[in-house]
C-alpha cells in the first residue's frame, strides 16, 4: 500500500503535532486523516503550509478527542483550532447533496471515502494515515495519486462545476500553480457548465479571483489567462474575456504583477460599474480599476526622464496598485517614471520645524512653506543628506531675501 512521506513533507513541528493528533485521536476510538491540499503537496514535494484534519466523528466530538477548543464551528462540520500558536482546520467526514446549481451544499455525516468523494478533484481527494498504525498510509479511493504522476487535472464526476462553478477557476489555479493539464473529459464537463456560473453570487466570484490573483508570481496571471480559453472569464463578465484584458494579463505576467495590482489589470478593461459589481469588487479595488485606466492614458508621464516629483504631481493620489499594474503596461519611457517614483515615493524632508528655526526661520506658516518646497527636492533625490536639505534651504532664503 502506498505512503506519504509526512516526515519530509511537513516541518519537525508539523509532524511532532501531526503524531501527537494521530494519538490522541487513536486512544479516544477515532482514525485521524490528513487530508486535500496538503497530502496533494506533500506527494509533489512541495512545502505543506496547512494541516487540514479530519475523522468520521462530530466535529465537537473530535475537538474534544484531540483535546482541542474548536472556534468558528460551520454547519458544514468543520471548524478551527489552535495548538501552540499553529492554526488547525478540522473537519467531520461527510456527504454532500447540492439542490440546485450554485446552491451551497447540505451535509450529513459520512465515511473518508465519502468525503474524499465530494471533492473538486482527483488530486484533492487524497488523505493520509495519522493513526500510530499505519502513520502516512494513503486513501486514493478515485486515482489521484496516478493523476498526479501524468500530471493531470481530473474532475470526479461529470456534474461537479455545474454543483458548484467556483471550481471551474479553481481548476485554472491548479492547473497554473501546479503545471498540471485539465484531463479532456474534465475540460468537456466544464464548457457545458459555464452557463452554471450565472448563478454564482459577486460574493463567491470575488473570493475566488482573489485567491487567484494572490497566487505566487506569474501563476495568477497564468491562471486567469487559462481561465479565459476555457471560457470561464467571459462566463462571470464578457468584457473579462476581451482581447485587451488577455494581452494584459501576459504582460503583467511576465512581470510578475499579483494581488491587487492584478486584479486591477482584470477589471479595469470594460464597463467598471457592471464588472465591479459581477465581481464583488471592494470601493478601492474598484478605484485601483479606474486609476489603471487613466494612468495607461496620460501622456504627460511618458515624458523622457520625468523626475518622480513632476509624476507625483501628473498623477497624484493614484493607488500603489494602479501604478503597479501601469508600470508593467506602459512603454519604456512611462515605466521608467512610474517606477522611479514607486522607489522614491516615502522620501520625506529629514528637516523638521526645529531645524528651520535654528536657522533663523520665524515660527509660523513659512515653516510649512519651505518644507513644502523642499519636498520635490528630496523625492528626486538632489537632496540626500541633511546637510543637502539645509543647503538648498539656505538657497531658497537668499532667493526670498
Amino acid at each position: 500500500m502506498a505512503t506519504v512521506a509526512l516526515s519530509r513533507a511537513l516541518s519537525r513541528r508539523d509532524y511532532t503535532l501531526a503524531r501527537d493528533l494521530g494519538r490522541r485521536a487513536a486512544e479516544a476510538g477515532y482514525a485521524l486523516w490528513l487530508v486535500g491540499g496538503p497530502v496533494r503537496d506533500a506527494m509533489l514535494g512541495r512545502r505543506v503550509v496547512d494541516v487540514d484534519v479530519a475523522a468520521e466523528a462530530p466535529i465537537e466530538e473530535l475537538g474534544a478527542a484531540l483535546g482541542l477548543e474548536t472556534q468558528s464551528p460551520t454547519r458544514f462540520g468543520t471548524a478551527k483550532a489552535q495548538v501552540g500558536g499553529r492554526a488547525l482546520d478540522l473537519a467531520m467526514a461527510r456527504t454532500e447533496v447540492y439542490l440546485r446549481p450554485g446552491a451551497l451544499p447540505v451535509v450529513a455525516p459520512g465515511s473518508m471515502a465519502d468525503d474524499l468523494g465530494r471533492r473538486d478533484f482527483t488530486v484533492n481527494a487524497m488523505a493520509a494515515s495519522l493513526s500510530p498504525q499505519g502513520f502516512g498510509t494513503l486513501l486514493d479511493p478515485y486515482g489521484g495519486k496516478a493523476d498526479l504522476e501524468r500530471r493531470v487535472l481530473r474532475g470526479l464526476y461529470a456534474a461537479t462545476f455545474r454543483d458548484d462553478a467556483t471550481r471551474m477557476l479553481r481548476a485554472a489555479r491548479y492547473a497554473a500553480r501546479l503545471r498540471l493539464t485539465l484531463h479532456p473529459a474534465t475540460r468537456r464537463w466544464l464548457a457545458r457548465s459555464l452557463d452554471a456560473m450565472a448563478a454564482i453570487s459577486p460574493a463567491r466570484v470575488h473570493r475566488e479571483l482573489r485567491r487567484t490573483v494572490e497566487e505566487a508570481q506569474g501563476d495568477g496571471a497564468r491562471a486567469l489567462l487559462l481561465a479565459r480559453r476555457l471560457g470561464v472569464l467571459g462566463a462571470i463578465h464578457p468584457a473579462l474575456a476581451s482581447d485587451a484584458v488577455a494581452d494584459a494579463l501576459r504582460a503583467a505576467g511576465q512581470r510578475g504583477v499579483k494581488g491587487d495590482a492584478l486584479l486591477a489589470v482584470l477589471t479595469g478593461g470594460g464597463d467598471l460599474a457592471e464588472e465591479a459589481r459581477r465581481t464583488g469588487l471592494t470601493k478601492q479595488e474598484a478605484e485601483n480599476a479606474r486609476w489603471l485606466r487613466w494612468l495607461l492614458d496620460d501622456d504627460a508621464i511618458a515624458a523622457p526622464r520625468l523626475p518622480p516629483s513632476h509624476v507625483a504631481e501628473a498623477i497624484g493620489g493614484a493607488p500603489d496598485a494602479a501604478i503597479e499594474a501601469a508600470v508593467a503596461l506602459r512603454s519604456t519611457e512611462a515605466r521608467r517614471n512610474l517606477r522611479r517614483y514607486l522607489d522614491r515615493r516615502y522620501a520625506k524632508p529629514r528637516m523638521r520645524g526645529e531645524d528651520l528655526m535654528a536657522m533663523g526661520v520665524p515660527e509660523g506658516p513659512e515653516i510649512g512653506r519651505l518644507l513644502d518646497a523642499l519636498a520635490p527636492a528630496v523625492l528626486d533625490g538632489r537632496a540626500r543628506t541633511l546637510r543637502a536639505e539645509r543647503s538648498i534651504v539656505r538657497r531658497m532664503l537668499e532667493e526670498a531675501k
